[in-house]
């Protein structure tokens, strides 16, 4: 399952006023603001109002985040224009030798988006369906480069579309500053007169239906993480309360190998399954269980009793003698860190953490996100470490393990310790989901996670599609 999650590199909600910066509420790509641009009523909640007179706009510098060049994107946003005296950008990666996309209104009165290489040779989609934008009314535009199909394109409103073929010109890069309300091109910065309402960067493109959501559940003036359930994608629950291996949500029960134990937990409700090297559970491959270069996700609660001189499986699908895996999360008793590699070789090391203390839980989150090539671990939702020097996780036929690894070849490889509450996503967590599932107080993380998701609202929209 794809939400509106995967892919997103970067999302504001530009709540904040004035001279302070403007929070990235997905990761860590945070605006500084240029000139104190205002916060307005916008489409949801606040937005972020820019003089031209004043040469004001949101800035940060490039990073791998947002640097682009021939691949998938997609850039939305709430747009309204306060005047329409010359050329303006509404969001831009784009100086002189370094160039890669903008959106803007120009002077023949239509929204522009367009790519452009190092060598200034440019290609641009007008949103001639829409014709001219009004004055004081909110828009939402999407914008788009298909890399494979050589096209670019702009939806505004939902309604009104248009595409351009690109050929073989391709965005430049990489060093241009990332901007809303103007661009980086001395001389030639064009900044906006109007207000811009929760901007967001994709590396991949949007479906149909997904640029519709957005349009939708802006007029319903609900805000990042867009209606997204904290069920939505779980297709796997092994709680172990019931002392077996049963699966909660996709009917792949487990079966035990040697006879594991249980324990019941002080801190969470319910038991836990007890591993002792060659006791653990386990499940044959199948289309649930298979991942490849997809966003995935999975979290569990760990502790270990014991660190002999070997590796601990924890949840894997991975057998050594194949050299390839979809998955395996584990301890390495050598460097002392729990360790997840959602492929071949392609390893987040909990550095953050340091070393697990014995007899101690420990909650572990940990995902592949495909898009922008990262394997992440998240420990207790504080310790985080990522890693994007390794392969794409490959479907294979081996077998599922919770509390060994390598398929039970091996009865040294199995984990010293107990394992509680491991879930599987075939989806990327937002920061607020990892949270919840990591909470122990009232157990708001344990399953079926209550009727509540998180979704925000912020208020309702305002004069979208009329003048205000």
């Amino acid at each position: 399952m794809t939400t509106l999650i995967d892919g997103l590199v970067a999302h504001w909600s530009l709540e904040e006023d004035g001279a302070s910066g403007r929070v990235d509420s997905h990761r860590t790509n945070d605006l500084t603001a240029y000139n104190t641009p205002a916060a307005v009523t916008g489409v949801i909640g606040n937005a972020c109002q820019f003089v031209r007179a004043s040469s004001q706009c949101l800035y940060i510098a490039t990073n791998s985040d947002l640097t682009t060049g021939d691949i998938d994107f997609t850039f939305s946003c709430w747009v309204k224009l306060t005047s329409k005296p010359a050329r303006m950008t509404i969001a831009a990666k784009d100086v002189a030798g370094f160039r890669e996309w903008c959106l803007m209104w120009n002077t023949t009165d239509r929204f522009d988006f367009g790519i452009i290489t190092n060598a200034d040779a440019a290609v641009a989609v007008l949103s001639d369906a829409l014709g001219a934008p009004a004055l004081d009314t909110w828009y939402h535009i999407v914008v788009w480069h298909d890399a494979a199909g050589n096209e670019i394109g702009i939806r505004v409103n939902d309604m009104y579309e248009n595409t351009m073929a690109t050929g073989s010109t391709v965005p430049g890069g990489t060093s241009a500053t990332f901007v809303i309300g103007a661009r980086e091109y001395v001389g030639a910065e064009d900044y906006l007169d109007g207000a811009v309402d929760a901007p967001s960067f994709w590396k991949r493109l949007l479906t149909s239906g997904e640029k519709t959501a957005l349009y939708q559940v802006g007029l319903e003036g609900i805000s990042y993480p867009w209606r997204i359930d904290i069920r939505d994608g779980l297709v796997g629950a092994w709680l172990f309360d019931r002392e077996d291996g049963r699966d909660g949500v996709s009917g792949n029960d487990l079966t035990a190998w040697n006879a594991p134990g249980f324990e019941t937990q002080p801190n969470f409700r319910g038991n836990a399954l007890v591993c002792d090297a060659a006791k653990a559970m386990y499940h044959a491959s199948n289309d649930i269980l298979k991942v490849g270069d997809e966003p995935f996700t999975f979290s569990c609660w760990v502790k270990l009793t014991s660190k002999p001189a070997y590796y601990q499986g924890i949840v894997s699908k991975h057998l050594t003698a194949s050299g390839t895996d979809d998955y395996l999360l584990y301890y390495d008793n050598s460097a002392d860190r729990f360790v997840w590699d959602p492929g071949s070789r392609y390893a987040a090391v909990a550095n953050a953490l340091g070393s697990p203390a014995l007899d101690t839980w420990y909650h572990i989150c940990a995902w592949h996100d495909p898009y922008i090539g990262e394997a992440g671990i998240l420990i207790d939702n504080t310790y985080l470490d990522v890693d994007s020097s390794g392969t794409s996780p490959i479907a294979t036929s081996d077998e599922f393990d919770i509390g060994t690894m390598d398929g039970r070849n091996s009865t040294t490889v199995g984990l010293r310790g107990s394992i509680d509450e491991v879930y599987f996503w075939k989806r990327l967590l937002t920061t607020d989901e990892k949270s919840r599932i990591s909470q122990t107080v009232e157990r708001p993380g344990l399953f079926p996670f209550g009727a509540v998701n998180n979704r925000t609202r912020r208020g309702i929209a305002r004069g979208v599609g009329r003048g205000t």
